[in-house]
């Protein structure tokens, strides 16, 4: 899995649509890490295609 981290709290990723993600959000901080999330599934987007206008 890769793993991204960020002092933020936002995160803005760019994927691409032919794939299926599974995205878990696990908070870390200096008192050791959090609870997670549970797991968000960003399903693929399959016969569409994009242009750039």
């Amino acid at each position: 899995p890769n793993i991204m981290e960020t002092n933020t709290t936002s995160v803005e990723l760019s994927l691409p649509t032919d794939e299926e993600y599974i995205i878990q959000i696990r908070p870390f901080g200096e008192g050791g890490e959090g609870s997670s999330s549970r797991q968000i599934t960003i399903p693929k987007i399959s016969g569409r295609s994009s242009s750039a206008s």
